[in-house]
């Protein structure tokens, strides 16, 4: 079974605490960081590879996400 693939791009998620990633690696998600300073271009180029994405603070374009 082919696992499913989550980016992450905020800063802040597991620093307090590793158990975030754990639980998602747990639950059998490969985990990708993105945590560079936002372009929404690359972004864009990224995200279709991904069946999930946990964003950060940042401001995007909302066509990135259509």
């Amino acid at each position: 079974m082919e696992k499913k693939k989550i980016l992450i791009t905020s800063r802040s998620f597991g620093k307090l605490s590793d158990q975030p990633l754990h639980t998602l690696e747990d639950a059998g998600w490969e985990v990708s960081f993105d945590r560079d300073s936002f372009d929404a271009a690359r972004f864009a180029a990224e995200i279709p590879d991904y069946d999930a994405i946990i964003i950060g603070a940042h401001d995007f374009p909302a066509e990135v996400m259509a």
